[in-house]
């Protein structure tokens, strides 16, 4: 009997050692997409960023009667000089 089962322990540990291969890549797997959500979610984030700086700095740029006439037009507030 433990000739049989001296037999088939290497057999038993191909079938091991290729389990945790297979788990192994699985979870490398999920990690690789972990970190290309967060690579994405950061892209998005820089963009964002970005973009709130470009406008806040064409923002300073204008007088007055611009920023008005930009916040009239984009509907931002009611036009709310004298009709003449």
């Amino acid at each position: 009997m433990s000739e049989i089962i001296l037999s088939l322990l290497p057999y038993a540990a191909g079938v091991v050692a290729a389990i945790a291969g297979i788990v192994g890549i699985f979870i490398s797997g999920r990690q690789a997409a972990r970190n290309d959500i967060k690579r994405e979610s950061l892209e998005r984030e820089n963009q964002a960023l970005r973009k709130a700086r470009e406008v806040d700095h064409e923002i300073s740029e204008m007088d007055e009667d611009a920023l008005r006439a930009h916040a009239i037009k984009r509907g931002w507030v009611r036009d709310a000089t004298p009709k003449r």
